[in-house]
């Protein structure tokens, strides 16, 4: 190699170099800024609405709960903070006018367990919903379904659920008040023990603990699981009756807020 190819090769690098940096100080830029907006993304996404999230662990509001001083709750990651917020978009744009009606804020916390025991992915009281949404695993659509399962409890907190005796008349069985599950992680069962479930009007396991949870469970598959619940109505009875209580609930409560505005 000739000394004029050397010194070519060296600025054709040297250029590339160059350029090289020129994108990674523009890509770092881009992320300081990313990481700059972050914790404002939220308060963007809700600045037309009553509705507020927050990221503060130390919410006044949670200390209502009679066993809260046996709570964990730890700070959320704000890296954390963005995906959990397009969770609460697609949850809102289910039902706006029942969310900006009922819901008082959406706390984002890293880490919510009952004396580090019993590990949630979500808790609510007073009308605020404490979201845990700090692992990988916390992906918007699994957040989402947290957000529809806890605010169903809200609702009912609210407005009751009128159709209350024919539900429980879809469960081929009385509810188990067997809450030992919480400390493993919601089961969904073996195929069979899965069949034996839908048979008996039960979407999961965790829905035969009692009343609340046999409606929070059935909320995550009307919103974020259309089509599947309503597969499983039509080959299930018992799930088809729930799901059709569920939702003439929804719809009489969505109305009424409508009306209400």
């Amino acid at each position: 190699m000739t000394r004029r190819q050397a010194r070519r090769r060296l600025g054709h690098a040297a250029s590339l170099l160059a350029g090289l940096a020129i994108l990674l100080t523009a890509a770092a830029s881009h992320a300081r800024q990313r990481s700059a907006n972050s914790p404002n993304e939220c308060d963007d996404l809700w600045r037309k609405h009553r509705t507020i999230v927050r990221s503060d662990a130390r919410a006044p509001t949670f200390a209502t709960k009679v066993w809260s001083s046996a709570y964990v709750i730890e700070p959320i990651g704000r890296r954390r903070v963005p995906g959990a917020c397009i969770a609460i978009r697609h949850f809102r744009d289910k039902y706006p006018s029942l969310v900006d009606q009922d819901l008082v804020s959406v706390n984002l916390v890293g880490e919510l367990s009952y004396e580090r025991r019993y590990f949630m992915s979500g808790t609510y009281t007073n009308g605020v919903i404490f979201l845990k949404a700090q692992h990988s695993g916390h992906t918007p659509r699994y957040l989402e379904r947290v957000l529809h399962h806890e605010f169903s409890s809200i609702l009912m907190s609210y407005h009751g659920f009128p159709s209350r005796s024919a539900w429980e008349r879809a469960s081929a069985k009385p509810y188990g008040h067997d809450y030992s599950m919480l400390e493993r992680g919601r089961s969904y069962g073996a195929r069979a023990e899965r069949i034996a479930l839908l048979r008996d009007g039960f979407i999961v396991a965790y829905a035969t603990t009692d009343f609340e949870n046999d409606v929070n469970s059935c909320a995550e598959y009307l919103w974020t699981m259309p089509k599947r619940f309503a597969n499983l109505g039509r080959k299930y009875p018992k799930i088809g009756t729930k799901r059709r209580l569920m939702i003439t609930w929804y719809d009489k409560l969505k109305a009424a807020a409508r009306r209400g505005r």
